[in-house]
């Protein structure tokens, strides 16, 4: 039960950080978003401005 347990957390991490990084949560390192939550929003702001200058 603790194994399956894990596996889900591990599961929804990888879905969070990608949920909050905007689909690149997986290219930026699932662990690295889920630990600075504090700088979630300053990590929203540089994909926000990657994405930006991409189209420009």
């Amino acid at each position: 039960m603790a194994r399956v347990k894990i596996v889900f957390i591990k599961i929804y991490r990888a879905w969070l950080s990608w949920y909050l990084a905007g689909g690149y949560g997986y290219y930026l390192g699932i662990s690295d978003v889920i630990r600075v939550k504090g700088k979630i929003k300053k990590l929203d702001s540089i994909i926000y401005n990657y994405n930006k200058n991409k189209e420009n």
